[in-house]
């Protein structure tokens, strides 16, 4: 709306010392006076194709050129790429400075447009359209491309300006480029130094082939080409002229074309920006009318083309840029024009700071937006704790939680807190440096969880990252909340498979506990493991308060499956039941730890011998079993179910093994009661006669017998005495 006439009275200040630039902005004075918003509503010829027009002239002096057909040629082939793309495959190559002159090929022509973005959204949509022109606010639409034309029509205009030229392409792989405009930025004439060239490719047919090799290259990030247009060398580098960040990135070589690909991940978080001041840039990629400066910078930093710097003119108009001073190609002419009134700020480097809170210790995991040489320490302790950056662009620090020197605090069980410094320059702070406050804190809240045949399942594991505001100018802070694990009960063979039908007395299986995810920080360790009826009526404890095994000939002692990730500890029992219910029902307490847990040592009798055992418990902190009442925060009350099978077993045991002849299932069953997966009993040999009911009847009778022969021989001798 308004903001084109400021800019003008802007740039006013500056036209009498430089034609030049004035005249590249006549255009913008004109289309200021209709401007609206929305204004891609009004498409009919004015005066930024009354300018194009004038231009052209020019470099196509003869007017009897016809209009191209609608088509667009891959360079070997011949065939129209676009013709049969699919829409997530159409993308765009933007080049700056340059102008294709086809006026015979113009679609129509649209002015008051914010940005280079609805350009090229208007040209994506439109069948017709091979290319573009954002001239200073306007668009111009064409139905050819920079290879249909000689190659006199594509030139840098004498008259200087903000052009952008976008030229719409068939993307072989489609790419991820979020909402960016502009898949690649593509610079003739230009290379980027060979020390930053990490692999080169011959035999490339054309630069969007050489840009293909680029996307898919997977053993590093490539940000950037180089194209040889005479010798078919395409060349891969991980850098570009942002990463680098210095003006003699890129090289001037006429034979090449410099590619810089817009798909890569860059940094954007924790900013800093220095100040120009009375420098407005040559090239501008969006325009706002704002009612503050600090407007301005939330645009710029939320902006879809990558912007890297942005302007603001008497504090109403905000001018985007996608370049800085340093990164800007010159082409021959001012990077840069003084505009008394303008204050121009460009980006220094960008921070993402991720914070992964590990059972062990935080690590702080920087990405930045160009190579950093510096340091990243703790707070604390700058000398100790610390990791020397060299020409890095991604690098960490890892702090453990125990380790006093490094200045890790623990503030409350499970939650740890330390300040951490990047800085730019070896031996002193300065303002650019970041001051980060991170804490990791544990849930070791108590939950109860139940489940039937199966396993049960605890609230899933995750890391909100509740990331704070500003301290001061370059202090964050960053707060993990680390949530539960997934906790899984599961009753299995005792192999750890799973069971695939009613288990019998006897049977070797085991209770299994698990941390479902792979990437929790958390162990954990078993106790007070009880077993009971369907009714409640009859229990039996298992694991001890202190994770030891209280009946060892049916349980064993709690042990991992193995050291890897993500923790399993197994429990080994005999299959057994309640005489009142086939449901045999399973409650335990499982407590998180952080780092890890110790296990304990216990003291195993099973009525021959006694033995040591480590088992993963600990002694508790005073819980009354399963009120809840008392549970301990660390503490996760989990409940599980089956169903146990009795096939004879009592009949067997009483039977006559020498009168009975078993089958070797139940020969099995019968010797599973001699031997338990805690401990090892001799076998017993069976190999006499054991005495049956009517035996013992019989000896029975025997000695009433003589006891009453007895007795009646004592009383005969007696009377015989008297007489």
């Amino acid at each position: 709306m308004k903001f084109f006439v400021l800019l003008v009275c802007c740039l006013s200040t500056f036209a009498t010392n430089n034609n030049y630039y004035a005249s590249a902005n006549t255009n913008v004075v004109s289309s200021a006076k209709s401007h609206k918003t929305h204004a891609l509503k009004a498409r009919n010829f004015n005066k930024v194709f009354e300018q194009y027009m004038k231009e052209a002239q020019v470099y196509m002096p003869s007017s009897n050129e016809t209009m191209i057909e609608n088509h667009f040629y891959d360079d070997d082939t011949n065939k129209d790429m676009l013709k049969n793309c699919e829409a997530e495959a159409v993308a765009f190559e933007f080049v700056y400075d340059h102008v294709l002159f086809a006026p015979h090929n113009v679609l129509e022509s649209i002015g008051n447009v914010q940005s280079v973005k609805e350009c090229q959204a208007y040209c994506k949509n439109n069948g017709k359209c091979r290319s573009f022109i954002f001239y200073d606010g306007g668009c111009i639409f064409l139905s050819a491309t920079e290879p249909m034309l000689p190659a006199e029509r594509f030139v840098i205009p004498e008259s200087g300006g903000n052009y952008i030229y976008g030229e719409k392409y068939c993307q072989k792989q489609a790419l991820k480029c979020g909402e960016n405009p502009a898949q690649v930025y593509r610079f003739p004439g230009y290379k980027i130094s060979e020390k930053f060239v990490k692999k080169t490719k011959k035999n490339v047919a054309t630069k969007q082939a050489c840009y293909e090799l680029c996307v898919k290259e997977k053993k590093f990030d490539c940000r950037s080409a180089n194209f040889n247009t005479t010798g078919g060398i395409c060349e891969l580098s991980d850098m570009n002229r942002f990463t680098v960040f210095a003006a003699n990135s890129l090289q001037r070589s006429e034979e090449m074309i410099y590619l810089e690909n817009n798909c890569v991940y860059e940094p954007k978080e924790r900013c800093h920006f220095r100040t120009i001041k009375g420098q407005l840039p040559r090239h501008v990629d969006a325009f706002y009318e704002i009612d503050m400066p600090d407007d301005c910078k939330t645009l710029c930093l939320n902006a879809t083309f990558g912007c890297r710097s942005y302007s603001v003119l008497n504090e109403k108009l905000c001018l985007l840029t996608h370049d800085t001073e340093k990164t800007r190609l010159a082409y021959d002419k001012a990077v840069s024009y003084p505009i008394e009134d303008a204050m121009t700020y460009e980006k220094l480097d960008c921070f993402d700071i991720k914070l992964d809170c590990r059972k062990d210790g935080m690590v702080l995991k920087t990405s930045s937006s160009k190579m950093f040489n510096g340091k990243i320490y703790s707070k604390g302790s700058p000398t100790n704790c610390v990791t020397d950056v060299t020409s890095a662009m991604n690098f960490e620090l890892k702090v453990p939680y125990n380790d006093v020197a490094c200045g890790v605090s623990q503030v409350a069980d499970g939650y740890f807190m330390g300040d951490f410094v990047i800085q730019h320059m070896k031996n002193v702070l300065t303002v650019n440096d970041v001051w980060v406050s991170a804490s990791c804190q544990f849930d070791l809240q108590s939950q109860t969880v139940q489940s039937e045949q199966g396993y049960a399942m605890l609230d899933s594991y995750a890391l909100k990252n509740a990331e704070g505001a500003v301290y001061g100018k370059n202090e964050y802070k960053i707060d993990i909340h680390v949530e539960k694990p997934t906790i899984q009960f599961q009753v299995v063979h005792d192999n750890f498979t799973s069971l695939t039908e009613t288990p019998n007395i006897g049977d070797a299986l085991a209770v299994l506990i698990r941390v479902a995810n792979e990437s929790s920080p958390y162990d954990i360790f078993i106790r007070d493991l009880v077993a009971f009826d369907q009714d409640g009526a009859e229990e039996i404890q298992l694991i001890n308060e202190r994770g030891c095994p209280v009946e060892p000939t049916i349980m064993g002692a709690v042990d991992k499956v193995d050291d890897k990730k993500p923790v399993r500890l197994f429990a080994p029992f005999s299959a057994f039941k309640f005489p009142t219910s086939d449901t045999v029902q399973f409650r335990c307490l499982v407590s998180l730890c952080i780092p890890k847990c110790e296990p304990v040592d216990c003291s195993l009798n099973n009525g021959y011998y006694s033995e040591h055992v480590e088992s993963r418990g600990r002694r508790r902190r005073s819980v009354d079993a399963f009120s809840g009442k008392n549970i301990s925060k660390k503490d996760i009350l989990l409940s599980h179910s089956l169903k146990i099978s009795d096939i004879r077993i009592m009949d067997n045991l009483l039977q006559d093994s020498a009168s009975l002849k078993l089958t070797h299932e139940e020969e099995q069953i019968k010797n599973s009661y001699r031997k338990t997966p805690a401990m090892k009993f001799m076998d017993f040999e069976d190999n006499g006669s054991c005495m049956t009911q009517s035996y013992y009847i019989f000896i029975g009778a025997l000695i009433i017998a003589i006891e009453v022969i007895l007795t009646i021989m004592y009383m005969l001798c007696c009377s015989n005495k008297r007489k």
